[in-house]
């Protein structure tokens, strides 16, 4: 599957092992990856591969990912700019340069909607699961609030938006931060989760 969109090229943990590789071929690797299941995900290395396309080969640095998804390998804008290549999501297709003229990677849209549909499907559960375990830890904080202070009105500590019942809500999309700044971003997550 090719996912122009991503910052790195990912291979995933369980393809790594198919394909034979050991663990200590791998790399270390100092950055953590954002947006998958939303969480950060740490990598378990990097390690670099030989990839050979029609008439020419081209060596990738895959990051290797160990978490559940129905793709193999996502790969993105640094294959896609090492081989100066143009890309086509609508059309599922890339085409670069070979020394006899252009080369064409086709996708198949139909798996790649079938990948897209499990990955959702894992994510709508996994989301649920979240949800359940924010909602039930919001009412014990709220028990705990109100058993501190006997006495008092719960509508006097509750707070309420006034919004209307028929308003719709809205959804920002999802803001592509610079890895630079990963590490404060980390960090000040940790200290608002500790307080």
């Amino acid at each position: 599957m090719i996912d122009t969109g991503s910052a790195v090229d990912i291979l995933f943990y369980r393809t790594f092992k198919a394909m034979g590789y050991k663990d200590e071929e791998m790399t270390p690797a100092s950055y953590n990856i954002h947006g998958f299941n939303k969480a950060i995900t740490k990598q378990k290395g990097e390690i670099v591969m030989r990839i050979l396309l029609g008439e020419i080969e081209t060596k990738i640095t895959l990051c290797v990912l160990d978490i559940e998804s129905p793709y193999n390998m996502l790969l993105g804008r640094p294959w896609v700019h090492g081989l100066n290549a143009v890309t086509s999501t609508l059309h599922q297709c890339i085409r670069f340069q070979i020394p006899s003229g252009i080369g064409e990677i086709r996708g198949d849209v139909k798996a790649a909607n079938t990948c897209n549909q499990i990955d959702v499907r894992n994510y709508e559960g996994r989301g649920k699961k979240q949800k359940d375990r924010w909602r039930k830890a919001k009412e014990q904080r709220k028990e705990k609030n109100m058993d501190e202070m006997p006495g008092i009105d719960p509508s006097v500590a509750c707070h309420k938006l006034d919004i209307k019942k028929n308003a719709k809500p809205f959804k920002q999309r999802i803001r592509k931060i610079s890895t630079d700044y990963h590490p404060k971003i980390e960090e000040e997550l940790q200290k608002m989760l500790d307080a």
